[in-house]
């Protein structure tokens, strides 16, 4: 994964697929979890998401686009675990991580993800939800912009 600096970057927060707003503590170390906190259940956790989410922007902006993806593999194993493979959640979070492919300009890995995000949520949610269109946008613009390349 590339790791570069890149200038006139939108807002992160804004560019990934809808999570819960639930607060969490404003004091969390971004690198790290709290103390005494189990990995696993933390990312298991729906109302983490938004915390989950906010570091991995945290890492986007400091170009640590490893750690942001590891993130996202533990929240897309996590709900795949418990809710299987076609659920909103689980769409979501191949999405996302499609999103941070994308932002390190590396085309080819976010393709099969926005590609598996598509069915995922046409299946979960019906053809018709904004979040179909929402993947499915971005997989045509990038798939045109792949050809000319």
């Amino acid at each position: 994964v590339k790791h570069r600096k890149r200038g006139g970057r939108a807002d992160l927060r804004s560019i990934f697929g809808r999570i819960p707003v639930i607060p969490f503590s404003d004091d969390r170390n971004r690198l790290s979890l709290p103390i005494g906190v189990d990995r696993e259940k933390f990312l298991d956790a729906e109302l983490n998401l938004k915390c989950i989410y906010d570091q991995a922007v945290d890492h986007l902006e400091n170009d640590e686009v490893q750690e942001a993806l590891d993130l996202f593999d533990g929240v897309l194993k996590n709900h795949k675990e418990k809710y299987g493979e076609v659920h909103h959640l689980v769409g979501t979070a191949l999405h996302n991580k499609g999103l941070i492919y994308l932002y390190a300009e590396e085309y080819k890995m976010a393709l099969p993800l926005f590609q598996e995000a598509i069915n995922v949520r046409t299946a979960a949610l019906g053809p018709e939800h904004p979040d179909v269109s929402a993947t499915l946008d971005l997989y045509i613009l990038r798939e045109r912009n792949m050809l000319r390349q």
